[in-house]
């Protein structure tokens, strides 16, 4: 981020540049807090593409990756391009992500030039990357499909601050989005136990709002401005949006907050909500399930085998609840139904299966070898379009182009066969339930080393493509799962 200390306009505390904007010590040579001594007011606007002209960025949400932004300063000055980072000389602008755990700010001055008052400049969704000054572009801003471009606003929130001689005048945080049919999932706080419930969980530091589909982008904006809440998320097709308080909020806090919301919003039930998150899967001891797991699985997803604990499959980690029932479908009645159906032949398969789960193994990438066996019992070739659905950290990591999760463009490797690195377990140990479900439905007979009887996974859907989908548990995380699985299920051939 550009500006540590956010402006009074956003109601935070002060602090100062980033070292790498300033090049020294941030101590003594950052522009001040006080925005009430800057050299003009400032007025910073984004030209609504859905009509009604110029409005406020403020908490506001625009249509656009490629906005048309206009600066009006009063008395109508005309300031020069600063030279200085801390823009003593003049004047700065910088976006970023509007995380202070991020180092990601963007110097974009050089789009402006002031005259009678006014700057205004049409900002290009994507550029080279090192056009414009700014830190690890590589890292937050560059395009999957295209290392060399970088995306100037982000799909999600977005943060401008406005230094004037100086000062840091203007700060605001907005967001951005392209079709009302693509959701972009907001920032992830973390999880923590509901107040009243220590068995359930909400997401932390962020609240849901649902509004009326038809409602304008103005007009939700304008609530937004009302209440100083920082859009992240949004799923415009059906009203949703994820923001946060300007404050961190936990717990009660968090839930009086959602509270206080919804009687703003009208007091109609769930216009405003905490995030409950899906309760994760228990653990339980292979005893729960009422039977022992193949010699594969043991062998393949157990770390220390006969350690307790040690593993996935032993004590904590067994999640076996979930899993077991997969192995009551009657694995051999299934591949004769299957082959009654679909008439087996070995061919390239006709259907294709999501699934969507916690994970799946390592991240492993079977494209080099995508008819040997591996430890998923799964021939790699019947892996495809492997796809992260999530949200990203507040320090901006997550495997997924344009920093907030959407389907399109592709992730990286996503249109490869036999590659899982987009869809990585995040359990604290790999191989989990979702690694256990994918071989109990997908498992072909193949596997790792010399294949005895008791060494093969032959699954209820041996004859199928499976796409991963790797699924977290915020609610619009859930929403553009469905939306994927809704929008491109493939019946092939």
């Amino acid at each position: 981020m550009a500006v540590r200390r956010t402006s009074s306009s956003a109601g935070k505390s002060s602090s100062t540049l980033r070292t790498l904007l300033l090049g020294g010590s941030s101590s003594s040579s950052g522009p001040s807090s006080s925005s009430s001594s800057c050299a003009a007011d400032t007025t910073i606007e984004i030209n609504d593409p859905t009509g009604g002209g110029y409005r406020t960025i403020q908490f506001a949400i625009f249509q656009t990756m490629s906005p048309t932004m206009r600066i009006t300063l009063t008395p109508p000055i005309n300031p020069p391009q600063a030279t200085f980072a801390d823009a003593r000389d003049g004047f700065k602008v910088f976006v970023d992500d509007g995380e202070d755990d991020s180092d990601d700010a963007l110097d974009i001055t050089s789009l402006f030039v002031f005259s009678g008052g006014v700057a205004i400049a049409s900002i290009p969704a994507v550029v080279a990357i090192g056009t414009y000054p700014g830190n690890i572009q590589a890292q937050f801003r560059a395009l999957v499909d295209d290392p060399n471009s970088a995306r100037i606003m982000y799909f999600g929130e977005n943060r401008l601050q406005f230094l004037l001689y100086g000062m840091l005048c203007f700060e605001a945080r907005f967001l951005h989005y392209d079709s009302p049919e693509n959701v972009v999932v907001g920032t992830n706080y973390g999880a923590e136990p509901l107040p009243d419930d220590e068995f359930e969980e909400m997401a932390s530091n962020h609240i849901l709002l649902n509004f009326d589909p038809a409602a304008t982008d103005a007009g939700i904006s304008q609530f937004l401005l009302s209440q100083s809440l920082r859009p992240q998320g949004i799923d415009r097709e059906f009203g949703t949006l994820q923001v946060r308080d300007l404050s961190d909020l936990k717990g009660s806090d968090l839930e009086n907050r959602a509270a206080a919301l919804n009687t703003a919003m009208g007091g109609s039930p769930g216009q405003a909500t905490i995030d409950p998150l899906a309760q994760p899967w228990q653990a339980a001891p292979p005893t729960t399930a009422g039977e022992d797991y193949p010699v594969p699985f043991n062998a393949a997803f157990v770390a220390q085998p006969g350690q307790p604990g040690s593993g996935t499959w032993g004590d904590e980690q067994a999640q076996l609840i979930a899993a077991h029932q997969h192995w009551e479908m009657q694995t051999a009645a299934a591949q004769r139904l299957i082959d009654v159906i679909i008439q087996y032949q070995p061919i390239i398969p006709s259907i294709q299966v999501f699934l969507l789960d916690t994970g799946f193994g390592n991240g492993q990438d079977f494209s080099a070898t995508p008819f040997a066996g591996n430890n998923l019992f799964v021939t790699g070739w019947r892996l495809r379009y492997a796809t992260f659905v999530g949200a990203r950290n507040s320090n901006g990591s997550a495997n997924v182009e344009g920093r907030s999760v959407r389907v399109y463009p592709r992730q990286s490797g996503e249109n490869q066969f036999g590659v899982l690195t987009n869809v990585k377990d995040y359990q604290s140990l790999p191989n989990g339930h979702g690694t256990g479900v994918l071989s109990a439905l997908a498992g072909d007979g193949v596997g790792t080393g010399g294949l005895t009887l008791s060494q093969v996974v032959l699954g209820t859907g041996k004859d199928v493509f499976v796409r991963p989908v790797l699924s977290t548990r915020e609610h619009l995380a859930s929403q553009l799962a469905l939306k994927l699985v809704h929008c491109h299920a493939m019946i092939l051939g």
